[in-house]
């Protein structure tokens, strides 16, 4: 805990030098942060995959991946996808955190007879707000 006392950096812009105290997040490349990640939210990939997202098939289907401190939620249909994220977000307040709309993206892919595109599937958080059509 004492690497996180007192941290701060200096940006220089144009010759001028200023020095910023940082009092959220954690330092770039730190280890721990993912492994904290996983831990805390194992218990949401476990309810999250009983709810069953995307079916590829009866027997296998998935609903989360989950990647350093990344979570992708996957639906066959939009109101399963919303369903996950609302499950997701309660869960999260629960442990007194937020998902914050202008973090998340979502994208819905439609098939058609020779080709497919993607659109906005319109999801919201449970506050109103929506999400952003990614532009990964």
């Amino acid at each position: 805990m004492n690497s996180y006392r007192s941290l701060n950096t200096t940006t220089e812009h144009a010759g001028s030098r200023t020095e910023v105290s940082l009092q959220r997040r954690v330092k770039q490349g730190e280890p721990l942060p993912p492994f904290i990640f996983n831990a805390i939210l194992d218990s949401l990939f476990q309810q999250l995959e009983q709810m069953k997202g995307y079916v590829i098939v009866q027997s296998h289907c998935f609903s989360s991946l989950a990647f350093a401190d990344e979570l992708i939620l996957l639906a066959t249909a939009k109101e399963k996808a919303q369903s996950l994220l609302h499950h997701t977000e309660s869960y999260l307040k629960n442990l007194g955190m937020r998902n914050a709309a202008e973090k998340c993206a979502s994208f819905e892919i439609t098939c058609t007879k020779d080709s497919w595109y993607i659109t906005n599937p319109d999801l919201c958080l449970l506050n109103g707000d929506n999400t952003q059509l990614s532009s990964r």
